[in-house]
């Protein structure tokens, strides 16, 4: 483990300080596109999901159901995302979430 992680530190991304930014690994199932919902209503604006590239050693998509999150309003995160949701822009000025 870095240093820095030890001592509570995003490195090495810079967008994740303070919270700013939220990753999760994908659930590979619908719990991903309920997972997308559910943090747009939280108010997270920019939502960035893996590209459909296939793995060269099984020929399946990492993640099966991409197209499904970017209607939903991912946009694509190329290779980067791969594993990941990375969810940003949180509107801090919103006073109430309804749920």
């Amino acid at each position: 483990m870095n240093w820095k992680n030890k001592r509570g530190s995003c490195f090495p991304s810079a967008n994740h300080a303070n919270g700013a930014c939220i990753d999760i690994h994908y659930f590979y199932n619908a719990n991903d596109e309920n997972f997308l919902l559910a943090m747009k209503k939280f108010h997270f604006t920019e939502i960035l999901v893996g590209n459909p590239n296939t793995d060269e050693d099984t020929f399946k998509p990492y993640i099966p159901h991409y197209k499904k999150l970017i209607t939903l309003g991912g946009e694509n995160g190329d290779n980067l995302h791969n594993n990941h949701m990375h969810f940003d822009k949180f509107q801090y000025e919103v006073a109430e979430v309804y749920l």
